[in-house]
């Protein structure tokens, strides 16, 4: 076991390293989760542990928390390197909401008098953003057109379109230059949480899939309708706040029914 006292002070290294908490948690969790069944931090042992869990988890999960193990080490100062699991690149998305159902979702808040959250999906499906960064949008950046977000350790650009000024235009009104746009029932403020248990609870209420009811699928479906009508993967790069295109193109992929669909109207020779 590791001591209450050893997990604060790592905890401490990964708040000072700039990582999120989502990642702090996840990490600390995997180093607490080793020494349960291992007294020490070793390769042989990494490795047994690895294979224990590859029977339990996902590859993705098992690299995740390989990555906490891995950074548990750093932090002691203890040289050790393993591999992660080699994951084969898909060639589509299937967690991707599609650009039907999102209208469906949406035509079904309107109708349903859900009009808080018919704005907040309309935020993030129209800007591209992150929900960590959408919940810091406020009135005084939908009037200039453009946010300032400070985001993964670097501030980037979010931009507003002009057809989304215009649809919030009415209800950012009566709000003052400081109010936030996204927001909860009863005008609460919303967290991450609180947003992805509302997906969910409109994935089962509108027959959507609940594997595409999540806030970053509407980043996903930012980037395909955008690619539709404009074909310039840097600038898609630039909006969506990436470093390089290589993560925009994964983005930009469609789900294997889109690509069925596309292709057929493309092949008419």
């Amino acid at each position: 076991m590791i001591s209450k006292a050893e997990m604060k002070r790592f905890r401490e290294y990964l708040i000072e390293e700039e990582m999120s908490e989502n990642t702090v948690i996840s990490y600390t969790r995997a180093v607490q989760q080793f020494f349960e069944h291992y007294p020490t931090l070793n390769k042989t042992n990494i490795l047994s542990w690895k294979q224990d869990m590859t029977k339990i988890y996902k590859p993705l999960s098992v690299n995740l928390k390989l990555s906490g193990l891995l950074q548990y080490a750093k932090f002691k100062e203890i040289h050790i390197t393993v591999k992660h699991i080699k994951i084969q690149k898909t060639i589509s998305a299937e967690n991707v909401i599609t650009v039907e159902q999102y209208h469906h979702l949406m035509d079904c808040l309107k109708r349903d008098g859900q009009s808080q959250y018919y704005i907040n999906i309309l935020i993030l499906a129209k800007t591209g953003a992150r929900i960590s960064e959408a919940l810091k949008l406020t009135k005084a950046d939908v009037l200039k057109g453009y946010a300032d977000v400070y985001t993964k350790g670097k501030v980037r650009r979010v931009y507003i379109p002009n057809s989304l000024r215009e649809e919030l235009s009415e209800y950012i009104s009566t709000m003052k230059d400081n109010e936030y746009l996204i927001r909860g029932i009863r005008q609460k403020p919303l967290s991450k949480e609180g947003f992805r248990i509302a997906l969910q609870r409109f994935a089962k209420a509108y027959d959507i899939p609940k594997n595409v009811m999540h806030a970053h699928a509407f980043r996903h479906l930012f980037a395909v309708e955008f690619m539709k009508n404009n074909s310039n993967m840097f600038l898609l790069a630039d909006l969506l706040g990436h470093s390089g295109v290589n993560t925009t193109m994964i983005y930009a992929r469609m789900t294997a029914e889109q690509q069925q669909q596309e292709l057929d109207k493309a092949v008419n020779w």
